[in-house]
């Protein structure tokens, strides 16, 4: 779900990488991108639903057995959450220091303190 539904900040990153990037062409790609994955997300819905019916609880994870492969897929999830994090930063980093340095360009180059500040703000 994090990376089907909350990665705008990946746009710029994209916007630039496409040939003749043009409003149209990247309005197709950002498209397809979400009936993609709204497509994807909806038919794992329907295949639960059609597999389980109105047996599911509210809560679905109050569903679940307490075995070792239900908490081994909780902390797998867990570290998939953890991990995920940082790929989220990175661009939203990028764009921040970019526009840092049209406002006020570096006097000498080579200074990593910004980097250190800006990652710093977006950690916390």
């Amino acid at each position: 779900f994090i990376f089907g539904f909350t990665c705008q900040q990946n746009v710029f990153s994209v916007c630039n990488e496409v040939r003749d990037s043009t409003k149209r062409r990247i309005d197709i790609i950002i498209v397809s991108a979400y009936l993609i994955s709204g497509s994807a997300f909806a038919f794992a819905a329907f295949l639960g639903y059609m597999t389980y019916g109105d047996q599911v609880e509210s809560d679905v994870l109050k569903g679940y057995p307490q075995s070792f492969v239900v908490e081994l897929t909780r902390l797998l999830y867990a570290t998939l959450v953890v991990f995920s994090y940082p790929l989220q930063i990175h661009p939203s980093r990028n764009s921040a220091l970019a526009l840092w340095s049209l406002m006020a360009p570096e006097r000498i180059a080579g200074q990593s303190w910004r980097w250190t500040l800006v990652t710093f703000v977006e950690l916390a």
